[in-house]
């Protein structure tokens, strides 16, 4: 593409763009530049960001310039494209008359290109904001009613041509507003977002227009690319390039040309998963079929969260409705299989039911809406036997565990015996050295690589400090790119002489079987000489303490945003304690140890204090106690009992830090005698509880019901009493059913700092920077 030099941000009459002599406009803040460029050997007037090029607007793209001479210049009062004959290809076809001389166009800082009167400055008679092609830039708009506000796609990477694909809003017969791509219905709008695209858009109300939210000191935009996906790219300054943000091809359920990979009653997920609705089942040649015939009379609802609405609803004509008056309409019709609340406009509910069998229904991770689906109301309580807190485990998952650690046992002796073999020889014959037996007898997964020193040297910079992201008590943490450009963080462990290699052998091994959504993941190792290094994906977004403890980046986290961070890591500790053998305990849960990957998905991190129990057992005691003051429960940090109730201790210290945007441990040093735990059980006891809340995060998804039994459910777990905190299972319980699962009024919890520091035996605090995953996985005996 060809581009040329340029004149100023504005044009007036007199003057002109020409083709051969390469003149552009700039606009003042340097970012937008507007002029000729070539493509497939035709000339398209454009505008493109100036850094690097990209073309986010094209006015002739359906007629471009066949030769090398075109002009741009204005004529009656309208912005035309002359090629060589002199012929009009393009026109802002503005109509009226009017004084020549007093029009001019001017390039914005935003990217747009206004044509005003010179006596209206702030005016204008035309945009090309109201004109746009492929790229939606902060400050246009998709209009529902104006099939010309939709962006469509060039035909090919290097063909501005308009193609056939298109993206747009439509305003359905149901009252939903939704993002439509070719005439299929995608994402729909819950008065915050659409499904879990970032919050980029906001409602006009008085125009029924959406427009692209503009971000102070970021710039964005929304691409509609010829593969038929749309994108949202964000500028990263410095770095010089355009970082994709959001990227609808990422999701599975929409990859097959729009067709859902799920049938009736079933959900698809992000990653492509398939999961049936409670009360149907699967069926043997696949998809789900109800279990029980509904009675109409007797059946009740189940909320599905987060969900996209299905199509062809009907929009139940009336004021605003509450959930119980619109499931009242939905219960009364035997043919109303679904119902949602949905804001149409802000503080504008209607209630929408569905009549057909629920079919293309998918969840998001973040966003979407409450659907409620009809479900027998024997089906509920089979659920509620299946799914309860005391749901035991079924007898085959409790042989598959029992086998498996008799064949992980068995593997790990053979190994052990393997080693010794082979060490004994390497000593007689001059065999591989003892770095290359442990390297070769870790038993891994094909996801897990054994990689060469020098390549972790060259991705980390050579270890360098600018690399350098933490710095913990097993040594420092560096940010490395792999040569296939995978980002990753690797801990370089100091050198210990109370870990030998065959600890290291089992370390790595059991940080292999720690796989959950909200658990940092191992991805490799590497042993050279006395470096023994570990490899972990790398989490773009920092640490949960980088956030909620920052005044400046605190509201990047939306209510919806921490109420998510609160149930996933809820979600990760009850893997840990429930779903691994032996159980694990973290005993440094804290903000700074909660890294925030893509989407602000939680995951635990550090797991350098890790400690496994005896299965079966609920309690340990510890010669040391290690973790972090203000974290640690009193049990744990005097008289060194750890157990799974000291960890959910922890649990609540950072759901209450989460809320209130407070240091627990910076709190009691403040307020001698006195805790941040004490402080929002006062003002939660007497009714206050919401004045406690961060105000920085007090945005549309704000639910002050939702939040408050946040805050009881984070007082629960950090009782005075150990038998009095909840279980994780309880607490994922607690989470998942809301209202209807019911929490004990918790009472003070009677946390003094001084009291805890005061252990008569040995007390190691952590460094609170730590932020990188690690393991140093032992046994304990159990009491």
């Amino acid at each position: 593409m060809r581009r040329g030099g340029s004149l100023s941000n504005t044009l007036s009459i007199t003057e002109s763009l020409e083709l051969s002599k390469n003149n552009t406009l700039v606009s003042s803040n340097n970012l937008f530049e507007l002029g000729f460029f070539q493509s497939q050997s035709k000339w398209y007037l454009g505008n493109w960001w100036k850094q690097d090029k990209t073309v986010l607007w094209v006015a002739n793209r359906n007629v471009p310039l066949l030769g090398s001479y075109g002009v741009l210049k204005f004529m009656k009062n309208n912005l035309v494209i002359l090629n060589q004959s002199g012929d009009q290809i393009w026109s802002t076809y503005l109509s009226g008359s009017g004084v020549r001389s007093s029009m001019w166009a001017e390039l914005h800082n935003n990217g747009n290109l206004v044509l005003k009167y010179i006596n209206n400055p702030t005016g204008y008679v035309w945009q090309s904001f109201d004109h746009p092609t492929d790229t939606l830039l902060p400050g246009m708009k998709l209009d529902p009613v104006d099939p010309s506000k939709r962006l469509y796609s060039w035909v090919s990477s290097d063909d501005p041509s308009a193609g056939y694909l298109w993206l747009g809003i439509m305003n359905y017969p149901d009252g939903i507003f939704a993002i439509d791509v070719t005439n299929y219905r995608m994402d729909t709008w819950n008065g915050y977002r659409f499904g879990d695209l970032p919050p980029v858009f906001q409602l006009n109300d008085n125009a029924d227009s959406f427009l692209m939210n503009t971000f102070p000191n970021s710039y964005s935009r929304l691409t509609m690319s010829p593969d038929g996906f749309y994108y949202i790219h964000t500028w990263v300054p410095g770095v010089n390039v355009w970082n994709m943000s959001f990227s609808m091809r990422e999701d599975a359920c929409y990859r097959g040309r729009f067709n859902t990979t799920c049938g009736s009653y079933s959900i698809c997920s992000k990653n492509a998963s398939c999961h049936c609705i409670q009360g149907v089942t699967e069926k043997p040649e696949g998809g789900c079929i109800r279990r029980n015939a509904l009675k109409c009379n007797e059946d009740i609802f189940e909320k599905l969260q987060k969900m996209k609405l299905p199509e062809d609803g009907e929009c139940i004509n009336g004021s605003s409705y509450s959930v119980e008056e619109c499931e009242n309409v939905c219960l009364k019709d035997c043919d109303c299989k679904s119902f949602a609340l949905v804001e149409s406009r802000k503080s504008q509910r209607v209630c929408v039911k569905w009549t057909g069998v629920p079919k293309g229904m998918r969840t998001y991770t973040f966003g979407g809406q409450d659907l409620y689906i009809r479900v027998a109301a024997s089906d509920n309580e089979d659920h509620a036997k299946t799914n309860g807190k005391n749901k035991d485990l079924d007898p085959g998952i409790i042989v598959l565990i029992v086998l498996s650690c008799i064949i992980l046992l068995g593997i790990v002796c053979l190994a052990i015996f393997c080693c010794w073999k082979k060490h004994k020889r390497s000593i007689i014959q001059g065999g591989p050295t003892q770095t290359e037996i442990v390297m070769s007898e870790i038993d891994t997964p094909e996801s897990f690589q054994l990689m060469e020193f020098g390549v972790i040297f060259e991705a980390t910079n050579h270890f360098s400090e600018s690399n350098k992201v933490g710095q913990g008590g097993f040594g420092p943490v560096y940010k490395g790119t792999l040569p296939d450009g995978n980002e990753i963080a690797v801990k370089r462990l100091k050198a210990r002489s109370s870990q030998g290699m065959a600890e290291f052998r089992n370390e790595v091994t059991l940080i292999l079987r720690v796989l959950h959504v909200n658990l940092v993941r191992l991805l490799g190792c590497c042993i050279h000489g006395y470096d023994r290094l570990l490899v972990y994906e790398f989490l773009e977004n920092s640490s949960l303490s980088s956030y909620i403890f920052n005044q400046t980046r605190s509201p990047l986290l939306n209510w919806e945003h921490r109420f998510d961070i609160m149930k996933g890591i809820a979600e990760g500790l009850c893997y840990l304690h429930n779903f691994t053998s032996p159980p694990i305990l973290h005993r440094d849960l804290k903000p700074s140890n909660v890294l925030l990957g893509r989407d602000m998905i939680p995951k635990i991190s550090d797991f350098g204090l890790a400690q496994m129990m005896e299965t079966g057992t609920t309690e340990a005691a510890m010669e040391t106690a290690v973790g972090t003051y203000g974290y640690m429960s009193e049990e744990y940090a005097k008289d060194n009992i750890m157990s799974q109730k000291s960890d959910v201790f922890s649990y609540g210290v950072v759901l209450l830090e989460i809320l209130t945007g407070r240091r627990n441990h910076e709190y009691c040093i403040a307020n001698p005698g006195d805790s941040l735990l004490d402080f929002v059980w006062r003002r939660w006891k007497d009714g206050t509880g919401l004045e406690v809340v961060d105000s920085s995060f007090h945005d549309d998804s704000f639910i002050e019901d939702q939040v408050l039994r946040s805050m009881k459910i984070g007082l629960s777990c950090v009782q005075q009493n150990m038998h009095d905190r909840p279980s994780t299972r309880t607490i994922v319980v607690m989470f998942e059913n809301g209202p209807r699962s019911e929490i004990l009024d918790p009472t003070r919890p009677n946390y003094n700092l001084t009291r805890a520091d005061s252990s008569s035996s040995p007390v190691t605090v952590t460094d609170q920077s730590v932020t990188i995953n690690e393991a140093t996985l032992s046994c304990t005996d159990a009491r």
